[in-house]
């Protein structure tokens, strides 16, 4: 398999300040290459200015699952497959392997104020 400037999903990619400006510039892309799409983007464009999104958009591996991760036995840790990599919010690839692991949701913790924070971890990965 080869890579280049040209590959996959992330061809012709800029780096944007922001993940808004990034939504923005894709909506962009969508009606200038799909016309018919101009109704829709312009009322996601609205939408996009209501939600703050002021942070700066990451790579993304976009497919994160356990075969995906090695470790040699020189200790090396690897992601393998950037096939669907994207930009996007920096917690997409967390939250994306939640789902896949199917991890029960956060439970909010409360301490009294003489107490020692506890960890609750209701999986544990080692």
């Amino acid at each position: 398999m080869s890579g280049g400037t040209h590959f996959g999903r992330l061809a012709g990619a800029t780096h944007h300040p922001t993940w808004r400006a990034y939504l923005h510039d894709r909506l962009n892309l969508y009606t200038a290459t799909a016309p018919n799409l101009a109704a829709a983007a312009a009322t996601l464009r609205r939408d996009l200015n209501r939600v703050k999104l002021d942070i700066e958009p990451r790579l993304l591996h976009h497919d994160l699952q356990p075969g995906h991760l090695l470790r040699t036995a020189g200790g090396l840790r690897l992601l393998l497959d950037w096939e669907l990599a994207v930009f996007g919010d920096p917690i997409s690839d967390r939250a994306r392997l939640a789902v896949r692991l199917r991890l029960p949701p956060p439970v909010a913790l409360t301490f009294a104020p003489a107490q020692s924070p506890v960890r609750v971890a209701p999986n544990s990965f080692e």
